[in-house]
């Protein structure tokens, strides 16, 4: 992730369609992508990592009771706090939150598709991020996105399984709550697809 420049980036890539500079220099469709793949690592993927990395050898994520909490520092000038709650069998609560980011959702645990591992599904959600000068933005999923082990080998390399996504994701953002741009992401066995950008 591009921690240390997440926030300034939204920032530029936002403002530079509202101040005439006679160019639209750092608003450009890569721009926002980068944004929007930021802000899903930040709210879901952190989230179902932590849950997969704790479920093996013992799987102490799933024991009754079990909640867990967490600050962690992006770089985005203010840190994201994290707290995962078991909710029952095979479903967690997942609250983010923190000076910029608001949020929740559930994540459960099935067999996975692949045999090679369980597979996890985050429930539809909005997931709110406020810099707190004006530009802000909302990452929305309208169905469950699933991360399920994907099988990858390459020439003179190891083959590796990984644990990848599939689910869409919206993005808007706003400048002092007025629309701006808009995304959509569309992973695929974790195979990205971006569409949007820039409609100034």
């Amino acid at each position: 992730m591009k921690k240390a420049f997440f926030t300034a980036i939204l920032s530029v890539l936002l403002v530079s369609c509202t101040v005439d500079y006679g160019t639209d220099f750092g608003r450009t469709a890569g721009n926002l992508e980068n944004i929007a793949v930021d802000l899903v690592e930040i709210s879901v993927v952190f989230p179902v990592n932590f849950l997969c990395d704790n479920s093996v050898p013992e799987d102490i994520v799933n024991e009754a009771g079990f909640s867990y909490g967490v600050s962690v520092d992006y770089g985005l000038g203010s840190d994201v706090e994290y707290l995962i709650e078991q909710a029952a069998d095979n479903l967690w609560n997942v609250t983010v939150s923190g000076k910029m980011f608001d949020g929740g959702f559930q994540i459960s645990r099935e067999a996975g598709s692949t045999g090679n591992g369980e597979s996890w599904r985050v429930s539809p959600f909005e997931m709110d991020y406020d810099e707190g000068n004006g530009y802000s933005a909302l990452l929305a999923t309208e169905e469950d996105v699933i991360f399920d082990w994907e099988y990858s080998s390459y020439l003179l390399s190891s083959p590796t399984w990984s644990l990848e996504q599939s689910g869409k994701y919206f993005l808007n953002t706003f400048i002092d709550g007025k629309s701006a741009d808009s995304a959509v992401l569309e992973y695929t066995c974790g195979r990205l697809r971006f569409s949007g950008g820039p409609d100034c």
